[in-house]
C-alpha cells in the first residue's frame, strides 16, 4: 500500500487537554494480473486521531477514532466499536482508554492495544492483540476491549492484562489480492469424495473465552540486561480450519484452538552493538487442532556513524543494520488423525531470516532496505523505501516491494503482487 502522511497537532488548555490528527492517504500500483482482484491500482484513505483528557490529577482518558475508505473491497461496516467484523470499519474507536494512577499502580480500562517483547521486527510473544492482516505485509494491531493493572516498582513492573472477549485477526478473503488458494484442500476433498466440492469459509466459531496475561519487566535483576517474563492464556486469533461437508460444499470452519503461552526474553548492550533474545513456549489445550511448539528468536543491532569512514562514503551521515533470526521447534504435533487444517497465516516464520538496514543521508533523508528469507519454503520478501522530508511540514518517499518464491510458499504465491508505491506527508 502506498500512504501519504498528514500529521496536526493542536493544544488547548495545556495540561488539560492534547489533540493530534492523522491522515494517511495511499495508492499502490501492481504490475501484475491476479485471479482474484484485477484492479492494477489501490487507493486508501484513513483519518486518525488522538485526544487525551486530564480529568483530574491522577485520571486521563484516551480517544483514538478513525475514518477510513478505499475504492476496493477493504471496508465494508458503517462503524463499531467492536473489531469482530472481517473487512474493516469505515469508522472505529482504535483506542478509548481511561487511564487512573494510584501511587505505585497504574489501572487502565477500556479499548487498548499491547506490546510486549524486546525484538527490533518481530516479537514471538507479542500475542494479546489480534491483527488486521487484509495486507499481510502491512498488518495492524487491533485494540481489545479489556482491562490493564500496571505496577511500576524499584527493580521490576508487573502488568496484569484482562480481556472478557477476545476478536479474532481478520484474514483476506477471496476478493483480496493476498487471499491464499485453496486448491491444496480442494484436491485433497476431490480425492476423498469423487468430485471437487465448492468452498465456503463464511463460518466461523467466536471467541467465548477470556484472555488473561502477565508481563513482568526489569533492569536490575541482571547487571546490564534487561530482562521480560510473560504469561498468556487465550485463543489463537488467526485460528484453524475444520472442514464439513455441507451436499457438495465444503464449509471450512475457524476455530479458534485455546492455549497457554510463556516466554522469556533478555536485551543486552555491548559497546556499540545491542543484542536480544527470545524465547516462547506455546501448549495447546486441544492437540486435535494445533500443535505445541517452541519459537526462539536471536537478534542484534549495530549503528555506524559515517565519520568513522569519511574517506570512503562521505554522503552517509548513519548506517544502522538490524538482524533476526527465527526458529520454531514442534515439541507435540498435532493428532495425526485431527481433521483440522491451517488457515496459511499463522507460524509463517519457521526458520527465517529478518534484516534491516538503513541509510542515513542527513536528518531529512533516509533509505531502507528490508528482507525476510525462509530457508525451509525457499522463499522471500525484499522491501526498498526512500524518503525525503522536502520542508518541516512536508514529506515524499517512494518504495518497491517484491516476492520470490514457489507457488506452495507464502511469498511465492504472491510474486503478482510485486508493488510500486509513492507516499507524501504533510504536517500543519
Amino acid at each position: 500500500m502506498i500512504k501519504g502522511i498528514v500529521c496536526s497537532t493542536l493544544i488547548f488548555l495545556p495540561s488539560f487537554v492534547s489533540a493530534q490528527g492523522l491522515l494517511e492517504v495511499g495508492t499502490a500500483y501492481y504490475q501484475h494480473d491476479n485471479i482474484y482482484d484485477a484492479d492494477a491500482f489501490t487507493l486508501e484513505a484513513q483519518l486518525h486521531y488522538e485526544k487525551n483528557w486530564q480529568l483530574a490529577d491522577n485520571t486521563t482518558l484516551l480517544f483514538k477514532p478513525r475514518l477510513g475508505f478505499d475504492k476496493g473491497n477493504l471496508y465494508s461496516v458503517n462503524a463499531t466499536l467492536h473489531e469482530k467484523n472481517r473487512r474493516r470499519s469505515k469508522f472505529t474507536v482504535e483506542e478509548l482508554t481511561l487511564t487512573h494512577y494510584m501511587n505505585n499502580f497504574e489501572l487502565s480500562v477500556g479499548k487498548q492495544v499491547f506490546s510486549w517483547g524486546l525484538g527490533d521486527m518481530y516479537n514471538p510473544s507479542d500475542h494479546v492483540n489480534p491483527v488486521d492482516t487484509l495486507d499481510p505485509i502491512d498488518n495492524q494491531k487491533l485494540g481489545q476491549w479489556s482491562a490493564s493493572l500496571l505496577y511500576l516498582g524499584a527493580s521490576s513492573n508487573l502488568n496484569l492484562i484482562y480481556i472478557p472477549r477476545r476478536s479474532a485477526s481478520r484474514l483476506p478473503e477471496q476478493n483480496n489480492r493476498w487471499f491464499r488458494s485453496l486448491q491444496v484442500v480442494q484436491t485433497a476433498a476431490a480425492a476423498q469424495l469423487g468430485f471437487v466440492p465448492s468452498i465456503d469459509l463464511s463460518r466461523q466459531i467466536h471467541h467465548h473465552r477470556s484472555t488473561i496475561g502477565a508481563q513482568i519487566t526489569s533492569g536490575q535483576w541482571l547487571s546490564g540486561w534487561d530482562v521480560e517474563l510473560s504469561y498468556l492464556h487465550s485463543q489463537d486469533a488467526t485460528g484453524v480450519y475444520l472442514p464439513e461437508l455441507v451436499g457438495s460444499q465444503l464449509d471450512l470452519v475457524r476455530v479458534f484452538p485455546r492455549y497457554n503461552e510463556v516466554s522469556v526474553g533478555l536485551s543486552t548492550a555491548l559497546g556499540a552493538y545491542t543484542f536480544h533474545g527470545i524465547t516462547t513456549y506455546r501448549k495447546t489445550k486441544d492437540h486435535q487442532k494445533d500443535d505445541d511448539y517452541l519459537t526462539f528468536l536471536v537478534g542484534a543491532r549495530r549503528t555506524f556513524y559515517v565519520p568513522n569512514f569519511s574517506n570512503t562514503i562521505e554522503i552517509v551521515e548513519e548506517v544502522t543494520l538490524a538482524m533476526e533470526y527465527v526458529k520454531e521447534k514442534i515439541s507435540r504435533h498435532r493428532d495425526p488423525t485431527s481433521a483440522y487444517v491451517n488457515s496459511g497465516f499463522g507460524r509463517t516464520l519457521t526458520n527465517s531470516l529478518l534484516m534491516n538496514l538503513e541509510l542515513k543521508f542527513s536528518e531529512d533523508t533516509l533509505l531502507k532496505f528490508g528482507l525476510i528469507q525462509n530457508f525451509d519454503l525457499q522463499d522471500s520478501y525484499v522491501s526498498t523505501a526512500f524518503s525525503h522530508q522536502l520542508s518541516d511540514d512536508f514529506k515524499v518517499s517512494v518504495a518497491l516491494d517484491v516476492l520470490n518464491g514457489t507457488s506452495d510458499s507464502l511469498f511465492g504465491q504472491w510474486t503478482n503482487n510485486d508493488r510500486l508505491f509513492l507516499s507524501s506527508s504533510y504536517n500543519f
